[in-house]
């Protein structure tokens, strides 16, 4: 099932020129009318016309479907605090919400201990997945931030950058939790196919060649803050979205290993520097279960993507990397980083699809 994926690359981009350069502020109202400084023209697919602000709330920003605010709640557990936020579909088809994503990094979500959730203005429910806006019509919600938890922390102001994704019905995926892998996705074939993103993962990835039968790097539990912040700062924001009002973080891992069985495809590196590993794929694995909370041995949803590109005879890479198969859908066992006893991570080579396959068998 091969999703097509709209890519959020220009968006996000156009979201930090706006947050954190502040090349002007556009303020579009319900009617499309320009105030204030503006350099971009209106998208045409869904995008922000129209945003307030609580008492105790500022509205930084925002930009397509990007908002960028400030909140500071008081000092009562239940305290809470609304942005009424109004979007619009300005193409001739009907899109659904997919997801809200923020990027990675604690300058554009400060405070871990507020969150957030998305609620309908008409009905007070939560904006759901796949909650509809017709053709050349609005949809307005709340973004509700509170204490997780309930509990108040010493700090409680946040600053954040949300970017609300909306899709065409035709590309939403059947089952919710697919949602948390198709960014994901998406930005992994753009890392792949960006030279100095791609000597950044290689070179990072090579670093455990030694260690480990496979190279491989991942931001999972006990991955040390090295590894952790070298995957989290190549996906920009990608691992990090909210389904349904609740935040979603997806563990990943990045393998490096032959699944076509040919040694002209993918790329090649030294193992124990005096053995090469020739033809080897790049395997994406994702999953966004809490693997902290999963006991050692417990199988988990994992979903796996393969992609690969032509080599030289030199074994070097050629050409762009591309998705090969689809997006499989298995589970995988829960271990320790390394690969020994304990949980917080999941070995791949555990890895079966639905029907009972390896990744090499459904390629």
């Amino acid at each position: 099932m091969k999703r097509l994926i709209k890519s959020i690359g220009l968006i996000l981009v156009f979201s930090f020129a706006f947050g954190f350069l502040c090349v002007g502020y556009a303020k579009i109202t319900r009617d499309l009318n320009i105030e204030g400084q503006a350099d971009y023209i209106p998208p045409i697919d869904v995008f922000i016309i129209d945003a307030e602000a609580p008492a105790g709330g500022v509205i930084n920003g925002y930009v397509m479907s990007t908002l960028n605010s400030t909140v500071t709640l008081d000092n009562n557990s239940n305290s809470s605090a609304r942005f009424l936020v109004t979007v619009y579909n300005n193409t001739g088809e009907e899109y659904g919400y997919n997801a809200t994503k923020h990027p990675a990094g604690e300058e554009t979500y400060t405070n871990v201990d507020i969150a957030y959730r998305l609620i309908k203005a008409d009905s007070g429910e939560e904006l759901a997945f796949k909650t509809p806006v017709a053709s050349k019509s609005h949809l307005t919600f709340y973004v509700e931030f509170y204490y997780k938890d309930g509990v108040v922390p010493d700090d409680k102001t946040l600053n954040s950058i949300l970017l609300f994704e909306f899709l065409p019905m035709s590309e939403l995926p059947e089952d919710e939790e697919e949602v948390a892998v198709r960014g994901a996705l998406d930005k992994f074939g753009e890392i792949l196919n960006t030279p100095e993103d791609y000597k950044t993962l290689t070179d990072s990835m090579d670093a455990h060649a030694a260690g480990n039968t496979r190279s491989y790097i991942g931001n999972v539990i006990d991955a040390g803050d090295t590894d952790s912040l070298i995957v989290e700062g190549l996906f920009e924001g990608e691992l990090t979205l909210n389904i349904n009002g609740e935040n979603k973080e997806m563990t990943t891992i990045i393998k490096r290993e032959n699944i076509d069985g040919s040694t002209r495809t993918g790329d090649s590196y030294d193992y124990y520097n005096f053995w090469e590993r020739t033809g080897c794929e790049m395997v994406l694995y994702m999953t966004d279960v809490d693997l902290s909370t999963v006991s050692a041995g417990t199988r988990v949803t994992v979903y796996a993507a393969v992609f690969t590109c032509q080599q030289s005879s030199g074994g070097i890479p050629t050409g762009q990397w591309y998705q090969i198969g689809e997006l499989f859908k298995g589970t995988a066992q829960v271990v320790a980083y390394s690969g020994a006893s304990g949980n917080g991570s999941f070995n791949t080579d555990t890895w079966r699809s639905e029907t009972n396959r390896t990744i090499e068998n459904m390629i």
